[in-house]
């Protein structure tokens, strides 16, 4: 597997975590429609619930999309939103430090809330930059990738799954999505 697909599944069992604590805190507390966002000003019930979907989403795309890059972005986006939130959090309290506005999160995990904002404030820091890094990796390669040598056993062959057209393609590709040539299918390059 390559690191890459490695790397997007990570982020989808993150992302599914975190979207789990989200619903499972809503369906905990009864007292989240009374408590607003101090950056938003809708309840954190609307909130959580709204967060966790786009998470939930977001995990499924990382596990079951064959494109890569897809889950790639989707991990970014997601990063980027709580990273701007946290900004405008800041903004918002005159620059000082905020918690993230958490309901009963810490009561229902058994959780110090000093813990969940610092372990939020990493996971999407660090999914952020892991994202960012492979996103332009994946770039990098697609972009200004080698030229493979036959001769070196750098090209893969395989038929298309639409016309059974035969295809051979660099090692370098497998995992990307392109075009048949002979049929115009999209298709994903595998390995046989």
């Amino acid at each position: 597997m390559m690191p890459t697909r490695i790397f997007v599944r990570c982020a989808g069992t993150i992302l599914l975590f975190v979207a789990m604590m989200l619903f499972l805190s809503n369906l905990a507390a009864n007292d989240l429609a009374q408590l607003h966002d101090p950056l938003l000003g809708i309840s954190l019930y609307v909130l959580f619930w709204v967060i966790g979907g786009i998470m939930a989403v977001a995990s499924v795309i990382c596990f079951f999309d064959e494109n890569q890059q897809r889950g790639l972005v989707w991990a970014l986006w997601v990063s980027v939103n709580f990273l701007g939130y946290k900004a405008g959090q800041f903004a918002v309290n005159n620059y000082h430090y905020a918690k993230i506005p958490m309901g009963n999160l810490p009561e229902a995990f058994k959780l110090k809330p000093q813990a969940i904002d610092m372990s939020a404030n990493v996971l999407f820091g660090s999914l952020f930059l892991a994202s960012s890094v492979f996103l332009l990796w994946t770039f990098w390669q697609t972009k200004f990738k080698r030229p493979a040598n036959k001769e070196a056993g750098d090209y893969v062959k395989i038929s298309c799954v639409h016309c059974g057209g035969h295809i051979a393609f660099s090692r370098v590709n497998i995992g990307f999505q392109t075009k048949c040539p002979h049929c115009s299918q999209e298709i994903t390059l595998r390995p046989l």
